[in-house]
């Protein structure tokens, strides 16, 4: 992955019929589904790979503060 080309050619897995997933679930689910380590998306996205752990984990309490947790969900998700 490229800082200029996102994984955007291949279809996402149907996470459709798992909505007890958390959020932290389908963002790691995504991101194996596209063979990507916590570290490419972390330079991809310019944010700490202990941050997206901590999101895929669950473990809000471990970042910065909720508006930082609120925009890395955004951007990971995106």
């Amino acid at each position: 992955m490229t800082a200029q080309s996102a994984p955007q050619d291949t279809p996402l897995p149907d996470l459709s019929q798992q909505t007890d997933l958390s959020v932290g679930e389908i963002l790691r689910r995504t991101r194996m589904h596209y063979n990507l380590s916590l570290d490419d998306v972390a330079t991809f996205l310019r944010i700490r790979a202990s941050q997206l752990q901590a999101l895929e984990d669950g473990n809000i309490d471990q970042l910065l503060g909720r508006a930082y947790a609120i925009g890395y969900v955004r951007t990971y998700s995106e």
